[in-house]
């Protein structure tokens, strides 16, 4: 998905993404470019589609930040599997990216989707 609205949207899309990358990281030696691919799917993910969480010393935070809003509340279960989607998506990524060659600007593109995992 391009966009998510509530957690369980989150989780999915994490869920989705995990599966693609498992099936790219089996057929490997099938499909050319395979860990660009999923280089490529994290990075979108985790920088275009999941939203990140504003500062704690942000005033609006409560009204405006996806994670904080006081009027959804999240499960404990949805949490377990946000935390386990996200633990194999950044194995994928580590993989993934220190498969590929070095660059400045995939080198920033690496460390931002980490702090963005974290």
């Amino acid at each position: 998905p391009d966009k998510v609205e509530t957690f369980a949207d989150v989780s999915n899309a994490l869920q989705q993404a995990t599966v693609v990358c498992t099936l790219l990281a089996n057929q490997r030696g099938l499909v050319q470019n395979s860990y660009a691919l999923r280089a490529a799917l994290i990075t979108h993910l985790f920088v275009r589609v999941v939203p990140l969480p504003l500062a704690m010393s942000n005033t609006g935070r409560a009204l405006r930040c996806f994670w904080n809003r006081k009027d959804r509340s999240i499960s404990h279960d949805t949490q377990a599997e946000l935390l386990r989607w996200i633990s194999l998506l950044c194995r994928h990524y580590a993989a993934a990216s220190l498969s590929l060659p070095l660059t400045v600007s995939f080198d920033a593109t690496r460390m931002i989707v980490f702090a963005s995992m974290a």
